[in-house]
């Protein structure tokens, strides 16, 4: 039998099923843009860009990661090494970056990319009020009032649907029941 097998067996529920799929399916973000950027079946263009990109971010120090903004390799010349483009944040930034442009295609030799030279420029307004909304703090949700309590009927209520349940999820799905009736109540009062 296998461990896949054993856990679906074990799982009591469709909540507990449900539970082990998504933690036995689990896998993070970077390792599967990875794999997409990696497939030999993917053009070149996003293969570079992708790995560009991982590799500018992984070589250099927070100062540069603070302000680019994106970055584009051109490698129209033929018979010449392609040169990076370095979207910044800022025209000062773009100033100071452009003084130590010299050490950027050493740090990014040290990770197999080689590049003729990096250019910085300064981004579009537009991407930048993208990058400004992206990273601008959602606003506080304004205090709620409390709840309304429950009634001991619909304590009563809650407790005998709930009593079917496994003991590992009887607590976490009967405060989620009460709050949902709690918060009925105040809807409709």
């Amino acid at each position: 039998m296998s461990e896949r097998d054993r856990d679906a067996r074990a799982a009591r529920s469709e909540i507990e099923r449900e539970t082990v799929r998504r933690e036995r399916a689990a896998e993070s973000l970077a390792d599967l843009l990875g794999d997409v950027a990696a497939n030999e079946d993917m053009g070149d263009g996003l293969r570079s860009t992708w790995n560009v990109g991982r590799a500018w971010f992984s070589v250099n120090g927070d100062y540069e990661r603070a302000h680019t903004v994106g970055t584009y390799v051109d490698d129209r010349r033929a018979g010449v090494d392609p040169v990076l483009v370095v979207y910044v944040d800022s025209k000062a930034s773009e100033v100071d970056l452009m003084a130590r442009r010299e050490i950027y295609p050493a740090r990014l030799a040290t990770c197999g990319l080689r590049f003729s030279e990096v250019r910085f420029k300064l981004s579009r307004q537009r991407y930048l009020d993208r990058r400004a909304d992206a990273s601008r703090p959602v606003a506080a949700p304004k205090a709620a009032r409390p709840l309304p309590e429950l009634t001991a009927e619909e304590e009563r209520r809650v407790d005998e649907l709930c009593a079917g349940l496994p003991e590992q999820l009887r607590d976490s799905v009967s405060r989620a029941m009460r709050v949902s009736y709690q918060a009925q109540k105040q809807e409709h009062s």
